[in-house]
């Protein structure tokens, strides 16, 4: 079964694809389409 909470920094929207970069530096991918809900987090 695949996580369904993904955490780390974003890096874009490319080839509409969300592309976040986790806490071990390694760029996750998802289709738009596949994107359900996004929210931020300031960290101080």
């Amino acid at each position: 079964m695949e996580k369904k909470v993904y955490e780390g920094i974003l890096v874009g929207l490319i080839d509409d694809k969300v592309v976040i970069k986790d806490e071990e530096s390694n760029e996750l991918a998802f289709a738009v389409d596949q994107v359900a809900k996004t929210n931020l987090a300031v960290v101080f």
